[in-house]
């Protein structure tokens, strides 16, 4: 997986950080691109406004 996409450990560490901690932020329209690639793969997605979230 990770030579396949050209990722190290460490920023797989980084990323997972991201995702399990405050969330990622982005333009709807990067974000709906992420939701559909992680949907596919299995993970439940959960996209909420900026306001929503405390922000």
């Amino acid at each position: 997986m990770f030579r396949k996409r050209g990722v190290t450990i460490a920023e797989t560490a980084r990323a997972y950080a991201d995702f399990a901690g405050d969330g990622l932020t982005g333009t709807p329209a990067e974000m709906s691109v992420l939701a559909d690639r992680l949907a596919a793969a299995g993970v439940a997605v959960a996209l909420l406004p900026e306001r929503a979230r405390g922000r």
